[in-house]
């Protein structure tokens, strides 16, 4: 997007591709070039700041998720050490109380 000037008049052309190739557009020129740039600058600047918001947004997302996994695993490491304390041991994925073999005195 370009505001170009000829002879001293303002001429607003926008950048498209066609078939693949980078080409100029002509939209207007005079007053109307000067009124569609200044839209067309507002509008891309809104797109920026939505971006932004979005980018933040996923950002505070991540960070909430990354927390709430540290406190799985850490939680789940409690669990593990309080079933290894009270005697019992895992197998296959299952708790399983030891087996007390008693010895001949």
């Amino acid at each position: 997007m370009s505001l170009e000037f000829r002879n001293s008049i303002p001429v607003y052309y926008r950048n498209v591709r066609r078939s693949g190739k980078p080409c100029k557009e002509y939209v207007a020129s005079g007053m109307a070039a000067e009124l569609v740039a200044d839209v067309d600058q507002t509008s891309k600047e809104q797109r920026q700041q939505y971006r932004d918001a979005e980018r933040q947004s996923r950002q505070r997302l991540k960070e909430a998720d990354d927390s709430i996994f540290t406190l799985e695993r850490k939680s789940e490491l409690l669990n593990h050490a309080a079933f290894y304390a009270a005697g019992y041991h895992q197998r296959k994925r299952e708790w399983r109380l030891k087996r007390v073999q008693e010895t001949e005195v």
